[in-house]
């Protein structure tokens, strides 16, 4: 963005324009400011809300795993690490496609989206607890 050099002197700006000079604001310019800091807030709420969103799904992850577990019937000779990896990764999945289906953001307690993240990690307990009992 180009800065102006500022300009003395009365009068209308319609009138400096024809004598060669420009105002020292004028409605453009305030308009290139305006966007320029909207778009520096957006950029920075973004990375707010993306850190947000991240450690969110960390521990809903953590609780999902959990609940996946107990939910499963018989022992899971799995770690709790594995448990946790499988639980984030089933709450980033089930929010995407949460967010497809379009029933990501809801008034108050999103039960459908959390509902489609525990299935989806009750599958990956599952899948990883047989894969892991094949290999032994």
């Amino acid at each position: 963005m180009q800065r102006r050099p500022i300009q003395h002197g009365g009068g209308d700006p319609e009138s400096r324009r024809g004598k060669g000079r420009r105002p020292i604001f004028d409605d453009l310019s305030a308009s290139r400011v305006k966007l320029q800091v909207e778009s520096e807030i957006r950029h920075f709420d973004g990375g707010l809300v993306m850190i947000g969103a991240i450690f969110g799904a960390i521990i809903i992850g953590i609780i999902i795993g959990a609940l996946a577990r107990l939910i499963l019937p018989g022992r899971q000779n799995i770690s709790i690490g594995l448990t946790i990896i499988v639980g984030i990764v089933a709450a980033l999945i089930g929010s995407l496609i949460a967010s497809v289906l379009g029933v990501a953001n809801t008034k108050g307690i999103d039960w459908t989206e959390h509902l489609i993240q525990l299935l989806l990690a009750i599958v990956g307990v599952y899948t990883v607890t047989r894969l892991k009992g094949t290999k032994q």
